[in-house]
C-alpha cells in the first residue's frame, strides 16, 4: 500500500483483506450509512472476480474519513463521520481527487454509489477529472429508510397470508417480478436478472407472501447482511394485488421477524421521487436515515 504526502492521508490496499482489516470496524460504527461499501468488500473477500479492483481510504491523523471501493465495474463510496456535514476544505478536495485516481481507472467505472452529500462531491470532483464525461440524464436517488426495534413496527390490519422463500418452481415468477420491479424503479440499463434470480433461491433470500390458498401476491428480498443490520430490496405487487394492503403487511411482519433474529436494525430504499415521510414504509414504522445517489457514467 501507498500513502500521500498531503495533510490528508491517502491509503491505497492492493488487497481487500488488508482494507478491511483497517477500515471495518470504524465503517461498522455508523454501518447503515457504510452498507454498501461494507457489503461489497464482504463479497470481494470471498470472490474470485478477475476484473480490476481497488480499496482506497482517506484518513485525516489517525481517524478515517471515507473509503472509495472499485469493485466489479462500479463504485462505492463510505463516509465515517455521523455528521452529514462535509468540510469545504481544498485540502480534502486534493485527497479526494488522489482517491479517485490512483484506484482502477475511471474510464473501467460505470456508476458511483453512496450516501449524499459525501457522494455528490465525490461526483462532482470525478466531472473535473473527466470534464467531457456525460452522466446519463436519469441519475437514480433513493431514500434509505430503516426500523430499529419492533416497537416501532405498526402492523396493518391482519391478512391470512404467509411468507414462503421462492423455491426453483417459483423460478419463472420471481424473474417476471423482478424484471417488472426493475422497470417500475425506471432503472433503464440492463440488468440480468435470471443469473440474479437463480442466486436468490440457491442462497434463499428471495420470498412470496402468499394467501392461504397459496397464491403469490407480492415479493421481497432479503440483501446485504452484515455484522448488526440487514436490508430489505425488491418489494414488489403485481398490478393485479395492489391497494389491499399485502406488501405493507408483509413488510411489517418480515422487518420483525429479521429483528427477532438479533439483527438491530433493518433498512431498505425507496424511490427518490416519493414523499420519505408519507408512504407505505412509514405507515409501518420505517423512518428516513437519508438520501442515497446512484450516478451512472
Amino acid at each position: 500500500m501507498t500513502a500521500s504526502p498531503t495533510s490528508y492521508n491517502v491509503v491505497q490496499y492492493n488487497d481487500v483483506h488488508d482494507f478491511r482489516k483497517n477500515t471495518q470496524s470504524t465503517l461498522e460504527a455508523t454501518e447503515v450509512l457504510n452498507t454498501f461499501p461494507l457489503w461489497m468488500a464482504g463479497m470481494m473477500a470471498s470472490s474470485s472476480s478477475p476484473t480490476p479492483q481497488s480499496y482506497g481510504a482517506l484518513f485525516q491523523s489517525d481517524r478515517l474519513v471515507c473509503v472509495y471501493i472499485c469493485a466489479e465495474g462500479n463504485s462505492y463510496i463510505g463516509w465515517c463521520d455521523a455528521d452529514p456535514a462535509i468540510p469545504d476544505s481544498p485540502a480534502l478536495v486534493q485527497a479526494i481527487t488522489e482517491l479517485l485516481t490512483t484506484g482502477v481507472a475511471l474510464d473501467a467505472i460505470s456508476s458511483l454509489h453512496g450516501y449524499c452529500p459525501a457522494v455528490e462531491l465525490f461526483h462532482k470532483i470525478r466531472q473535473t477529472i473527466v470534464p467531457r464525461e456525460n452522466t446519463t440524464p436519469d441519475d437514480y436517488k433513493t431514500w434509505s429508510l430503516q426500523v430499529t426495534n419492533k416497537q416501532q413496527i405498526r402492523h396493518t390490519r391482519h391478512l391470512k397470508a404467509r411468507l414462503l422463500p421462492a423455491g426453483w418452481m417459483d423460478f419463472l415468477l420471481l424473474l417476471e417480478w423482478a424484471e417488472a420491479f426493475i422497470r417500475d424503479c425506471g432503472i433503464h440499463e440492463p440488468f440480468d436478472m435470471w443469473d440474479q434470480c437463480a442466486a436468490e433461491i440457491a442462497q434463499g433470500t428471495a420470498y412470496f407472501w402468499c394467501l392461504d390458498d397459496g397464491i403469490p401476491v407480492a415479493m421481497v428480498w432479503k440483501r446485504r447482511a452484515l455484522r448488526y443490520g440487514i436490508s430489505l430490496a425488491y418489494v414488489y405487487t403485481p398490478p393485479e394485488h395492489r391497494n389491499k394492503g399485502y406488501a405493507a403487511a408483509m413488510v411489517a411482519q418480515f422487518t420483525e421477524a429479521l429483528l427477532s433474529e438479533g439483527y438491530s436494525y433493518v433498512t431498505l430504499l425507496m424511490d427518490g421521487n416519493r414523499d420519505p415521510i408519507k408512504n407505505m414504509y412509514a405507515s409501518v414504522g420505517y423512518q428516513v436515515v437519508g438520501s442515497i445517489c446512484r450516478f451512472a457514467y
